[in-house]
């Protein structure tokens, strides 16, 4: 789970035949586990950061309508190539979930970390 603040780095590999790679540096907060116990990360010290694989791609949806090469090379954007290995979601996303997983829980246990875990990413917000 990652904090709201972010920054996108200029590329780190030269653009080559439309392809290029990012760093996007991020906040790490925690995690959740599958008992939806939330760990916080202790203080950092060293930035992270999500490497990204980009590609200049068309819109398809957009460029299928385009009769010149100028007009369809507008419709080219940059665009992430693939999944990376880093899943991140927002403190938000987190707390819905441990919300919506607590309301269908039947085991105290899990309820309860699911509570605590709530609380805790509140205090993050």
């Amino acid at each position: 789970m990652v904090g709201p603040n972010y920054l996108v780095w200029d590329p780190v590999v030269p653009v080559s035949n439309g392809k290029t790679q990012i760093d996007v540096e991020i906040d790490p907060k925690g995690f959740i586990d599958a008992k939806l116990k939330f760990t916080p990360l202790g203080q950092q010290f060293m930035k992270n950061s999500a490497l990204y694989s980009l590609v200049f791609a068309d819109l398809e949806s957009r460029a299928d309508a385009c009769k010149s090469d100028k007009e369809v090379a507008d419709h080219k954007h940059w665009r992430i190539d693939g999944p990376n290995d880093v899943l991140m979601v927002t403190i938000d996303t987190a707390m819905h979930y441990a919300e919506s997983e607590r309301n269908k829980l039947t085991d105290d246990i899990m309820k309860k970390n699911a509570g605590e875990t709530i609380i805790q990413l509140s205090k993050l917000k």
